[in-house]
């Protein structure tokens, strides 16, 4: 099993409408990638009509998905933002995985922002593997790997052949000396993905 030893490296909730929630899906279109005129006529029926909301709502998570793919990063992080905060209440799993997505854009340059809204996903959805692990990743990059440890754990009660908390968590109790528990967690990701012994040499002897 892999022994390569690892380098130590140093609500408020904000109103919003569904006149708003419209309004910024027309704000986030490009001119040159215009809003179809159809959807622009559905969200501004439905920012009027109780039972448009899912229409609008449909049509901000169709948009987010686009200006992502776009590579549009601040819009798309806004855009998941007013998607979450309106349907909360209404659709709370549609809530979750918009600030699941926002999170996911946030990850890599605001780790602490990024922990809050995995955070929120968690509030909304508890058996949510992928966003307790990740929220993990985040916490060690930002050098809590005991708070990590917490959220890896929760990841593998849910779901205990996750690999990616298994070595997550293996990272975090090497940063906090936990040498047994750390090589444990190794070999138990390494069993469940026998490939993964060879990549995590490479990369660990890269490092």
């Amino acid at each position: 099993m892999l022994r390569t030893r690892l380098p130590r490296i140093a609500r408020t909730r904000p109103k919003a409408t569904l006149v708003g929630l419209g309004q910024l899906v027309k704000q986030t279109r490009s001119p040159q990638n215009p809003l179809p005129e159809q959807e622009t006529q559905a969200t501004e029926n439905s920012a009027s009509s109780p039972e448009g909301s899912l229409v609008d709502v449909a049509v901000a998570v169709a948009r987010a998905i686009t200006i992502q793919q776009e590579g549009d990063k601040q819009e798309a992080i806004e855009l998941w933002r007013a998607i979450a905060v309106i349907s909360e209440g209404q659709d709370d799993n549609l809530a979750a995985r918009a600030w699941f997505s926002r999170a996911l854009l946030n990850q890599a340059a605001d780790r602490e922002q990024a922990i809050d809204d995995y955070g929120k996903a968690i509030e909304l959805d508890q058996d949510d593997d992928a966003a307790y692990s990740n929220r993990g990743n985040a916490k060690t990059d930002l050098g809590r790997p005991k708070d990590a440890i917490d959220d890896f754990t929760a990841a593998l009660e849910l779901n205990p052949g996750y690999v990616n908390a298994h070595v997550g968590r293996g990272i975090a109790n090497y940063y906090l000396g936990r040498q047994e528990q750390a090589w444990g967690d190794f070999d138990e990701a390494i069993k469940l993905k026998p490939e993964l012994e060879h990549r995590l040499s490479v990369f660990l002897e890269a490092l």
